[in-house]
């Protein structure tokens, strides 16, 4: 109890935590990452390791055999941890890694169920083939007893959605970001569509998100519903390069029908083939043309491109300044 309020009941612990951890691996010969601070790595003269940090929890890709038992050693010695080998189960994914064929899936199955088993009575529902609905019907007689339940735990369907939307499921990203905006007061039409959200949600609770060395997406765009008229016509997935990273961006002009009468920004960034990034933000300003729009959803990806960039670049770096492994396993 006293480990769990230190870490996580208190704001300050996870940046104290990660303080010592920092501390820890710049002790032990280990840089930190330009791009992102909480990737640290060492150069062996087998390889290198590479580890990443979320709180309280560790990440590790060993391309070096000693490496890795230099620091299970050290970790051992200074801090009270516990390994539990190949990476399974993370911050409530499930990753299954086949390290022959150079695949990696990761879905959200288990918290997703999680959600149906604390709220029962969303097993009712009918499953939907798409996140979103064009002609969604409001209805405007007396509330029926299943929009009253999704309205009263509002919040929580919403918060219980949002970490799977922005881990391993594109496609709830744009819904839950809608319904994220009327979490304070949500009115008919915003429970309507979180409605139909859960129906999709339930009829596909298994969806994953699969890696592949040649570039695995292609077959998850083969599946995704392309209902959502603002982030316009999908592409084919044989005109999304396989080698390098590549971005697709798009915007709506706000309908009229919209309150804020403000557009919303979509993004995509593959690696190799591979989706690693995106994201559906309403845009902060109102504006008079799609042009202007446009311009404004090409900015914000143009930020996360150039973060990416300085990534991977750094990443590549560093892996190529070693001799190793490809087929190692993440642990």
């Amino acid at each position: 109890v006293l480990l769990k309020k230190a870490l996580y009941g208190l704001k300050q612990s996870p940046q104290l935590f990660h303080r010592l951890l920092s501390e820890f691996f710049v002790k032990h010969g280990y840089t930190r990452c330009k791009a992102d601070t909480s990737v640290f790595y060492k150069h062996h003269d087998d390889g290198c390791v590479l580890v990443s940090t979320e709180v309280d929890d560790l990440l590790i890709l060993p391309f070096s055999s000693r490496g890795l038992e230099d620091l299970r050693t050290a970790l051992a010695e200074e801090l009270d941890v516990a390994e539990f080998g190949l990476i399974h189960d993370f911050f409530g994914l499930h990753v299954d890694q086949d390290v022959e064929k150079g695949t990696l899936t990761i879905d959200a199955k288990k918290q997703l169920q999680g959600l149906f088993n604390q709220l029962p009575m969303l097993n009712r529902l009918h499953g939907a083939k798409t996140p979103s609905c064009k002609n969604l019907q409001v209805p405007d007689g007396p509330k029926t007893p299943m929009e009253t339940y999704i309205e009263t735990h509002f919040r929580k369907i919403v918060g219980s959605l949002t970490f799977p939307a922005t881990t391993c499921r594109p496609d709830l990203s744009y819904e839950t970001n809608r319904a994220a905006r009327k979490q304070a007061a949500p009115d008919r039409e915003a429970v309507a569509r979180l409605t139909h959200l859960v129906r999709y949600v339930k009829d596909h609770i298994g969806t994953r998100l699969r890696y592949t060395k040649s570039g695995g997406t292609h077959d998850y765009l083969n599946q995704l519903p392309t209902c959502s008229t603002w982030v316009g016509k999908s592409p084919e997935p044989e005109s999304i390069p396989t080698s390098g990273t590549i971005g697709l961006v798009d915007a709506n002009h706000a309908p009229s029908h919209e309150e804020s009468r403000k557009s919303t920004s979509g993004f995509v960034f593959y690696h190799h083939g591979n989706a690693v990034s995106w994201k559906s933000k309403l845009q902060s300003i109102t504006v008079c043309s799609t042009h202007d729009a446009e311009l404004i959803a090409a900015c914000t990806a143009s930020k996360e491109a150039s973060w990416l960039k300085q990534l991977t670049d750094e990443l590549h770096e560093i892996i190529a300044g070693s001799k190793h492994d490809s087929t190692r396993p993440i642990l």
